[in-house]
């Protein structure tokens, strides 16, 4: 059990304690001083214990005795609270002990459980990024990324209709969880690694994840969330939340791409400091060295964007950014999937910048490919891959290429039934009138190896004394 940490609560606006003090997580800290303004109170129960309030004036009288507390501050925006922080380290309270509350209550409750999960049971791998990624990786539709033996993909049968139901084998087998979310800077997700290799078992996680863009060296550092404390600091969260896939929030971009789509496109890039691309850079790196510490591969991944986007886009951020890449990538402990470019129309996009479900299938099936190259995917792993996702290839790799993969497939998938005691073969069938295979079906019913069924699946404008 982790010893509880001493905390500080500053309300910085004059806003209802009793709603801010339910969000702490006293399972993990123990409040020992309140400053609020307005306050008639001299003390406040909090889990059963009288903590003292005073008014934020007089805070140099007290921070002397609780500077090395955590200071969790609330009741301000993001530029009230940058003040804030700066007037408690004029007091010598340590920058990484400041918390501004507003924003660890602002995380969506699926995050923290998908945290806590991964924490509690670990993963065959996670990944990070920002919502680009949380929306497009899709674990239904990427084979395993482990080399653990699999079992078999499962079907569901009602031989008293003509329901047929494929349940993807991908999203238990692949063991992954997704902890990317919205404005994660590369900064943050850093910082999360960090706490993930801090509570799983060394060596567990195989696969690092590292969701990219051409800005994420531009983006500011939000330091104040990147802390010790930052996931702990509000209450706990139902596990019923854990949603390792993300896939309530891919549900909200399953829709087409609309005018609104163009209207809501975010098409202004900031101008920012060599200093602050500098710092994003070296962040990467300390990234990439973490994950090869704790025995796991760093894989960046670089989503792909709409048409105007890639045409329109910076060419001078673009270009740095794969510089910056391409040399990280050099001594071979790292590999950025760059897809930025890959060649998607507007019926695989929600809006500018994010895939909907057709989209994440194409996206998905080329991911699966390129993590194939790169020797994170077996052959055997793409033997329980649909057709359906595995023709999403064809116009987007090369036809030499989708050939000697599709040849690896069948002759991998051949030594894998030929193992078998016993080999369940079904000849699918809509009407008498289409079924020719007497001679076939015979062929292997007579063999004691083969246990073979027909399914009957009539046209649903047909009659059962049609079938």
């Amino acid at each position: 059990m982790e010893v509880k940490f001493e905390s500080v609560l500053a309300v910085v606006d004059d806003s209802n304690l009793e709603s801010i003090i339910a969000t702490l997580n006293l399972n993990v800290m123990n409040l020992k001083f309140i400053f609020a303004d307005g306050r008639k109170e001299r003390t406040w129960s909090v889990g059963g214990n009288n903590v003292p309030i005073q008014n934020f004036a007089t805070i140099y009288q007290k921070v002397w005795q609780v500077k090395n507390f955590v200071w969790l501050v609330s009741g301000c925006d993001a530029e009230r609270f940058r003040k804030t922080k700066k007037f408690l380290i004029a007091f010598g309270v340590n920058a990484d002990d400041i918390i501004n509350l507003e924003v660890a209550t602002q995380i969506p409750p699926t995050w923290f459980a998908n945290f806590r999960y991964l924490a509690d049971h670990g993963a065959d791998f996670f990944a990070t990024g920002d919502d680009c990624i949380c929306v497009g990786l899709n674990f239904n539709f990427i084979p395993s990324l482990t080399s653990k033996n699999r079992d078999e993909p499962t079907y569901q049968i009602d031989l008293n209709s003509s329901d047929f139901k494929f349940i993807s084998p991908f999203t238990e087998m692949s063991g992954g969880v997704n902890l990317a979310d919205a404005k994660q800077t590369l900064q943050q997700s850093y910082w999360i690694a960090k706490k993930v290799f801090d509570k799983v078992k060394s060596g567990t996680i195989q696969i690092v994840i590292i969701g990219l863009s051409p800005e994420s060296f531009c983006c500011e550092d939000s330091s104040e969330i990147c802390n010790s404390k930052y996931l702990y600091s509000v209450t706990e969260n139902n596990s019923e939340s854990v949603d390792l896939n993300c896939d309530a929030i891919k549900a909200k971009f399953s829709r087409a791409f609309s005018a609104k789509a163009v209207g809501d496109w975010n098409d202004n890039l900031k101008s920012v400091s060599i200093a602050t691309v500098d710092r994003n850079k070296k962040v990467l790196q300390e990234y990439i060295e973490l994950c090869l510490e704790n025995g796991a591969k760093p894989v960046g991944l670089v989503m792909p964007f709409a048409p105007a986007v890639r045409k329109t886009f910076d060419k001078d951020i673009l270009s740095n950014f794969r510089e910056a890449i391409h040399k990280l990538e050099e001594n071979g402990d790292f590999v950025c999937l760059d897809m930025f470019d890959l060649n998607l129309n507007y019926d695989c996009f929600a809006d500018m910048t994010h895939l909907n479900l057709t989209g994440n299938k194409f996206f998905c099936a080329v991911l699966s490919y390129r993590l194939y190259k790169n020797n994170f995917i077996a052959t055997e792993s793409f033997c329980d891959m649909s057709y359906d996702l595995l023709n999403r290839l064809v116009p987007l790799i090369p036809k030499d290429e989708y050939n000697n993969l599709a040849d690896k497939i069948f002759k991998e998938s051949a030594k894998k039934i030929s193992r078998k005691n016993k080999i369940k073969l079904g000849f699918v069938v809509r009407g008498a009138a289409e079924w020719c295979g007497d001679d076939l079906y015979n062929f292997f019913n007579r063999n004691d190896k083969f246990e073979v069924v027909i399914f009957v699946f009539p046209h649903h404008y047909q009659s059962k004394n049609e079938v």
